[in-house]
């Protein structure tokens, strides 16, 4: 969110970069139209607003929780009309978690982590009895971090690798709770809750915990981000890649930002 007060000086550079950009061997002069500038979780919030009627989102609160790489962000809109001063980001971003990992493990580093993580797709099957996907899940494959070739020592580098993962697990939500129950608005005051981001597998269920007792609508996106997947039309092998690093719900709120921009029909 305080990226947004570096606007002024993004246009102008913009604006200048763009008198003499040259791409594809081509040179272009571009005439500035217009510049819009949007907090992350807004491709998100024009996305699902799409399926609402106009007098719904006139009378409803909604918080979008962006779970990202780097920050953390609540984007809170009231009838309809962002709310700027309650909105918020924060730095507790997945990488935390990834430090967190590392701090309790033995001689693991960020990077080494971030490259064991490996996700699914969840089937189901739908009233045709066709196979669809219903859920992503990611999870930090242990296999790929233990270093050692004697059986006894790999077992031990499993448990307290796993230990390592356990204790991160409880620290980042810590800190991620705190964090909600400081900036959230109180619960009877919200309509719906949508979280997302690409951190969204690993706090999956501590989010649904910290919701159970409230009457409102939680949602995450991934009926967008399966919607995405096919509108994309990838092959089977790039559909599989495609998951595997969770890019049907790390790119959901710039899905949403182009399906908005193009006026595409979904």
């Amino acid at each position: 969110m305080s990226e947004m007060n570096d606007r002024d000086f993004i246009k102008s550079e913009l604006t200048e970069a763009l008198s003499n950009f040259e791409y594809s061997g081509q040179s272009y002069t571009v005439d500035i139209c217009g510049i819009k500038f949007k907090p992350e979780g807004n491709g998100v919030y024009t996305y699902i607003s799409r399926s609402l009627s106009q007098d719904k989102k006139d009378h409803q609160t909604s918080a979008y929780l962006m779970f990202g790489y780097r920050n953390t962000s609540l984007l809170l809109i009231e009838n309809d009309k962002f709310n700027f001063s309650n909105s918020h980001s924060t730095d507790l971003g997945f990488y935390n978690y990834l430090d967190l990992v590392a701090k309790y493990s033995s001689g693991l580093y960020r990077d080494d982590i971030q490259r064991a993580i490996v996700t699914e797709a969840v089937y189901g099957v739908n009233g045709q009895s066709q196979q669809i996907i219903k859920d992503f899940t990611s999870r930090i494959r242990i296999e790929d971090l233990i270093r050692s070739s004697n059986p006894k020592h790999r077992e031990r580098e499993h448990t307290s690798i796993s230990a390592a993962i356990e204790r991160a697990d409880t620290e980042y939500w810590q800190l991620l709770s705190r964090w909600l129950q400081e900036k959230l608005p109180p619960l009877n005051q919200l309509d719906q809750v949508i979280y997302c981001g690409g951190s969204t597998s690993f706090i999956e269920a501590p989010i649904n915990d910290f919701f159970k007792d409230w009457k409102g609508k939680l949602m995450n996106t991934n009926a967008m981000s399966i919607k995405m997947l096919d509108k994309l039309e990838l092959t089977q092998a790039s559909s599989q890649k495609f998951i595997e690093q969770y890019l049907p719900v790390r790119l959901a709120d710039a899905w949403g930002e182009f399906v908005d921009l193009s006026g595409m029909k979904i």
